[in-house]
């Protein structure tokens, strides 16, 4: 599989990775679209680059292997949450895996493939086009979203 690498000081080469396999609880996700967030430009730009990889954490794709998780099939169109929580605490049983103390991210996904906890995919619909389905699962609208849900932001 082919996948980005930030190899520092403004350079980014494709290099040959390993294909990713599904450990219990995620998805293998073939990528159609991956953003560039502003985060990522420190790497980018600094003299180590990113050892191992890119810091790919907005994307969508399609289920390429399901791994007998309940509700996603094979084809299936998927946006990822950038922000993975434990699953466990308060934050996360309420839906606010972003406040998570255990949290992590979902890196490397300027590549061909890439794995994901079920748990953090969102179904996108037929009619989204790959984009805007990164924009609604990722990042962009999500820090926003959550921000205003957590100040208590409404639409009237």
């Amino acid at each position: 599989m082919k996948s980005l690498l930030f190899a520092g000081n403004s350079v980014v080469e494709v290099v040959d990775a390993p294909m990713p396999e599904p450990a219990d609880g995620e998805l293998l996700i073939r990528i159609r679209v991956s953003a560039l967030c502003g985060s990522e430009m420190g790497s980018f730009r600094s003299g180590q680059g990113m050892p191992g990889g890119n810091g790919g954490h907005e994307f969508a794709g399609e289920v390429v292997d399901a791994n007998g998780q309940p509700g996603f099939s094979e084809g299936d169109r998927v946006g990822v949450h950038a922000v993975i929580g434990c699953g466990e605490c308060a934050y996360c049983r309420a839906d606010h895996a972003i406040f998570c103390e255990q949290q992590s991210y979902c890196g490397n996904a300027h590549a061909e493939y890439k794995t994901a906890p079920a748990h953090h995919c969102v179904k996108l619909p037929h009619d989204i086009d790959w984009p805007t389905g990164v924009l609604i699962a990722g990042d962009a609208m999500g820090v926003a979203y959550h921000l205003a849900d957590r100040v208590g932001i409404r639409g009237d």
